[in-house]
């Protein structure tokens, strides 16, 4: 069972989608194992009533997320909380923090991260070979994955657009953007919507480990547009906005066999997934090559495991450098109507790319 009811609920159905074993209420309540991102869930509520969506949304559905007005004090905020970028905000018993087992109403535990982080642990940075003519090969837009963003009446998980919904002094919703700050220790700088490799600020991270931190901000910062700083500013930690990287003079040209790019599709009634699946060998990165046991497949974890739907592209497929690229399109089932899945491309045998799908638009609407 991933999912609880909308009425009827127990202890005892509580404490088995949660596999916790206790039937103490206020245990339950505030136990490790609930998933914070499923969007019902008990909270820190004065409210003896059960929640509903308004309070849900009033309570940042129970999530507070990491800010500071610059990055170094956002950062700083970060390591003070276990390298993590929020907190859960659980219920603490009494009458202005009370229990309540409707919280648990509508609870699904099988909820994803809202959003993810562009760098992983163990991510390589290569910025040997730079000249004053090739800096588009040492950019990187720094966004990672996102959940799609249903309307929140209608959702079960918490999406990107839920959480980080803040307005400004004047009641206007804030616009933001990802930025990433690196810092080695001693040295350190940011960026917002790209992350530039070659810069002179970045080189000195050249044979180190390095930490990146990432986060939504309405500031700016490019080699063009340097920040000057705003009472107006916003940095928004990421969920898990942590990840050490390293940085070599390695040259990344020809370093990758195949671009993959791909275009999911979740159709508007949840029961398929078309998409458009493309290789290609084209821009210097990518120096072509044979690929080998193509398929993609929707699953309900990043690894592929709990396997919702396959389908095999090939046994192999030869894509010569700076071709025309391979294009395919098929349709994958999703007959249980899951809305928190992962699309995964395999080919050489190992996972090459990783997204989720975005909503069909409905004709009707």
């Amino acid at each position: 069972m991933a999912k609880l009811g909308a009425t009827n609920i127990s202890i005892m159905d509580v404490r088995n989608i949660l596999g916790y074993p206790s039937t103490d209420l206020g245990t339950l309540c505030t136990c490790n194992n609930i998933n914070p991102w499923s969007k019902w869930k008990p909270i820190h509520c004065a409210n003896t009533l059960t929640l509903n969506n308004e309070l849900l949304k009033r309570n940042k559905y129970g999530i507070e997320i990491l800010e500071a007005n610059n990055p170094g004090a956002l950062v700083n905020l970060i390591k003070q909380n276990n390298n993590s970028g929020y907190k859960y905000d659980k219920p603490r018993g009494g009458s202005f923090s009370p229990y309540r087992l409707g919280d648990f109403r509508n609870y699904y535990h099988n909820a994803l991260l809202p959003v993810s982080a562009f760098y992983k642990d163990g991510d390589e940075i290569h910025i040997g070979g730079i000249t004053s003519s090739n800096h588009g090969s040492y950019e990187a837009i720094i966004e990672g994955m996102k959940l799609p963003d249903l309307e929140p009446e209608e959702s079960d998980y918490i999406s990107q657009g839920m959480l980080y919904d803040y307005l400004d002094y004047s009641g206007n919703k804030i616009p933001l953007k990802k930025g990433v700050y690196f810092t080695d220790g001693t040295n350190d700088c940011w960026y917002s919507g790209k992350a530039y490799y070659w810069t002179t600020e970045f080189q000195r991270f050249s044979g180190k480990q390095v930490e990146a931190y990432e986060f939504y901000t309405n500031a700016t910062r490019t080699p063009n547009d340097l920040w000057v700083a705003d009472a107006k500013d916003r940095f928004y930690a990421l969920p898990e906005p942590y990840h050490t990287i390293s940085v070599d003079k390695k040259v990344p040209a020809g370093s990758r066999k195949v671009l993959v790019i791909c275009h999911p599709e979740l159709s508007t009634d949840r029961r398929s997934v078309s998409y458009t699946l493309q290789f290609s060998a084209v821009g210097e990165v990518y120096r072509g090559g044979t690929i080998s046991n193509i398929h993609i497949r929707i699953a309900k974890d990043l690894k592929g495991i709990n396997m919702i739907d396959t389908k095999k592209i090939a046994d192999s497929l030869t894509i010569q450098d700076e071709t025309e690229s391979l294009t395919y399109t098929g349709t994958l089932r999703n007959l249980n109507g899951e809305t928190s899945m992962y699309v995964l491309v395999y080919y050489d045998n190992a996972i090459q790319w990783t997204g989720v799908p975005f909503m069909e638009v409905d004709p009707q609407a």
